[in-house]
């Protein structure tokens, strides 16, 4: 459990300190997976709605343009074809969705090794905000005081009403409950904010909730998984084989 400071409502440094559960906030670097679940989230993200039309799809008549021979002119069929305005496109996009899923023990790992990956940057910040009016201005000074009034955020809430109210409408702030935040988010903003409630929500989330189904790994159990499971693969070269191969090249 890592101790922490919190702020308070006023900008201030509380003298209580918020522990941390390891599960979550004290993961070892994994640069592999964090760029995995990263790609999967863009992908996802993709709504598979941009569609052309092939001439097969294009309205209008099938009739031959005019005849074959006796006209000098070149040789066409209908003003579907993709040569003429208005015709078919060729090789366009069909709209396909392009489908990505990471398992569940991955999302959460992911979701871990980026929340301490902030922390140990210095880019997660605690706050109580106990004693919040809900004006959009004191949530602005509460930040000022912080340091992070000109930064782009990410605040995770564990539904203080007073505090999202008033953190809604502030430019270049991506409000959250703590229960739906991802590693794409964490990792897309340079730095976090989370409440003394959305603390204890996402524990509740991520590491109880994870913990009732049967296939639940820590973080060290996970990365000793996926090390095995990918020097299983034939193709697999651990980074000394890299150099090795390398070195006997030149």
């Amino acid at each position: 459990m890592k101790q922490v400071t919190l702020y308070t409502a006023t900008g201030k440094s509380s003298t209580s300190k918020i522990a941390l559960s390891d599960e979550l906030f004290g993961q070892k670097p994994n640069d592999r997976l964090l760029a995995q679940a990263y790609y999967v989230y863009q992908t996802r993200a993709h709504t598979g709605t941009h569609k052309a039309k092939t001439r097969g799809e294009v309205a209008g008549t099938t009739a031959k343009i005019y005849r074959q021979k006796g006209t000098g002119r070149a040789r066409h069929g209908a003003r579907k074809a993709p040569i003429f305005v208005g015709g078919g496109v060729v090789h366009g996009p069909v709209g396909a969705k392009r489908k990505r899923s990471l398992p569940q023990k991955f999302i959460r790992a992911a979701l871990a090794v980026a929340l301490s990956r902030r922390l140990v940057e210095n880019k997660l910040f605690f706050i109580d905000p106990k004693g919040i009016n809900g004006k959009t201005k004191s949530i602005v000074g509460l930040l000022k005081k912080v340091g992070l009034e000109s930064e782009r955020l990410l605040l995770l809430h564990g539904g203080e009403k007073a505090f999202v109210q008033g953190a809604r409408n502030i430019a270049g702030i991506t409000l959250l409950p703590a229960s739906d935040v991802n590693a794409y988010e964490v990792i897309n903003h340079p730095n976090v904010v989370l409440t003394k409630a959305g603390v204890e929500l996402m524990k509740e989330t991520f590491i109880t909730a994870f913990k009732k189904t049967p296939d639940f790994q820590s973080g060290d159990e996970l990365n000793a998984d996926m090390s095995s499971s990918f020097r299983g693969n034939p193709a697999f070269q651990s980074g000394e084989d890299v150099i090795k191969e390398r070195v006997k090249k030149i």
